[in-house]
């Protein structure tokens, strides 16, 4: 895959989760995408990422529209799965990707409709979101050059 591929799905997944925002809380929503936008083009994803987790969170939460949340998810996966483009075995990459988030969103479901709290649910998720996202910058490092794989820090 060429750099515009990553582009190409980044950008839509930003798209959405402006969309998304904009849909649910109007212009607070769009001014929040549109700076998630801006952080994609300039940042990293993980840490692009990490801001939208802060936007669904903060902006979609209070108007509890479930429908939003889900359409902004699906794009910031979106903007986490484009850097994996530029990688060998893409569709691999992407598959384990969505079925990560698949796997974890419905065990999340399924914890919240038996426990009927949404704290250990949003726990579990936030955890499981903060090791991938350690994992993957951890990754991102040792491709780079930057770290050593034997090395620990």
């Amino acid at each position: 895959m060429t750099d515009r591929a990553q582009l190409l799905v980044g950008g839509l997944g930003a798209l959405i989760v402006t969309a998304g925002a904009t849909a649910a809380t109007g212009i607070p929503g769009l001014l929040a995408g549109v700076l998630f936008t801006v952080l994609w083009y300039v940042l990293p994803a993980t840490y692009t990422v990490a801001f939208g987790q802060i936007i669904v969170a903060a902006l979609l939460a209070p108007t509890n529209a479930a429908l939003f949340v889900l359409l902004c998810e699906g794009g910031l996966l979106a903007v986490l799965v484009s850097p994996t483009l530029a990688l060998d075995q893409i569709r691999f990459r992407v598959l384990l990707s969505v079925g990560c988030a698949v796997v974890f969103a419905g065990g999340v479901w399924i914890l919240f409709r038996w426990q009927s709290s949404i704290w250990l649910p949003a726990l579990i998720l936030t955890s499981s979101i903060a090791v991938g996202i350690y994992g993957l910058h951890r990754y991102d490092r040792v491709l780079r050059g930057v770290v050593e794989v034997g090395e620990t820090s």
